[in-house]
């Protein structure tokens, strides 16, 4: 049976045994553990694309969700691209375990276990930096900030490869002209979100912020769906409460199928 998991440019660093420039570099826990070890690297990917639309329902009931607003608000999550489609596609990646790391720290935030929030924060910093930044963005708690000691750490410590390509090089102006199309283009840039886009119509200084930072880190990349729905836990914090229950079978398979949740990279 051939393989439909295919090998990102990202994955293709991990694996190698070269020195690394920034910000791969800086992702280097998964690396570390798995290896060249395709076994461990898929482990790493699958698990979470299970794992995070539970942890969310947990999140969901945590701020004080119904079981049914809850239960909707996972399959909510299991129909963005970003968080499950594409971190079980691509091989070799470290998206999927930061997310799991960032939902779990909001979940146990909420319910005060600020302790094993931290160390979950730590641990999934260390593998994909933006785990510390959305959790911190995201909880308003500031000691999600200690998961971003040991990626200064290994910033300051580490002696990073020069980069190779104009993406690493100049990554704002190739980020700028890759994307100089995408704002304009809803199907990119807000239909991705299915049935979530709810959430804008309830957007607040909270939402906005996280969205901004979400949006705003296109443009050091040539990657659009997968790094901006790591803001996918707000987004279904403020869709759940307009969402209409009743609706929730036909909703849900508009959610699922929406055409335009291809657009996963």
């Amino acid at each position: 049976m051939n393989d439909i998991r295919q090998i990102f440019p990202d994955g293709k660093r991990y694996i190698s045994n070269d020195r690394l420039p920034l910000p791969f570099s800086l992702r280097w826990l998964l690396r570390s553990i798995a290896g060249k070890n395709e076994t461990i690297w898929t482990l790493f990917s699958c698990i979470p694309v299970l794992l995070i639309p539970i942890v969310s329902y947990h999140l969901f009931l945590a701020h004080g969700f119904s079981e049914n607003l809850a239960l909707i608000g996972g399959a909510l999550v299991c129909g963005l691209s970003g968080v499950t489609l594409v971190n079980y596609a691509l091989k070799y990646m470290s998206d999927g375990f930061g997310m799991l790391c960032m939902v779990t720290s909001l979940w146990l935030f909420k319910i005060d276990q600020w302790e094993l929030a931290v160390l979950v924060t730590v641990i999934g910093s260390m593998a994909n930096e933006k785990t510390f930044v959305y959790s911190a963005l995201m909880s308003l708690n500031p000691l999600a900030l200690i998961g971003g000691l040991p990626v200064l750490l290994r910033w300051l410590l580490y002696k990073h490869a020069t980069p190779d390509d104009d993406l690493l090089k100049t990554p704002f102006r190739t980020g700028v002209q890759f994307h100089k199309n995408f704002w304009l283009d809803a199907k990119r840039s807000v239909l991705i979100w299915g049935v979530t886009i709810i959430a804008f119509a309830s957007i607040d200084i909270h939402l906005a912020v996280v969205l901004l930072v979400a949006y705003g880190s296109v443009l050091l990349a040539t990657d659009s769906t997968r790094l901006i729905q790591w803001a996918f836990p707000i987004m279904i914090l403020y869709t759940l409460p307009l969402f209409p229950e009743v609706w929730a079978i036909p909703l849900i398979a508009l959610h699922w199928f929406n055409p335009y949740r291809l657009n996963c990279i």
